[in-house]
């Protein structure tokens, strides 16, 4: 019986003493992948008659560069790039973005 008290105790401790971690670190991003699959659908519509994703991705996020900063200016690219009135720009981005492996 002393075992499954000792073995509660420690299983308490240790859930205590990592609660207060998770306040601490930022959010883990989650890939919507409906939003995923609606952003690829974007690009190969609107796109990939011209562009290849994983080149465009790669020549735009690159290693130390700010991923967020590059987002938001690919984007406003896209607004002006494009005269189509949708609004997947944004989304675009982020697809790419992740597409790129950038944080």
């Amino acid at each position: 019986m002393q075992i499954p008290k000792a073995a509660a105790f420690v299983l308490a401790v240790m859930i205590a003493s990592t609660a207060g971690l998770a306040d601490d670190a930022p959010p883990i991003a989650c890939d919507d992948a409906a939003v995923n699959a609606q952003s690829a659908e974007a690009f190969n519509a609107y796109c990939a008659r011209c562009h290849k994703a994983k080149e465009v991705a790669g020549g735009w996020f690159g290693a130390g560069q700010d991923a967020a900063a590059r987002e938001r200016e690919l984007a406003t690219f896209l607004d002006r790039h494009s005269a189509c009135p949708h609004r997947h720009h944004e989304d675009i981005a982020t697809w790419l973005r992740q597409l790129s492996g950038s944080p």
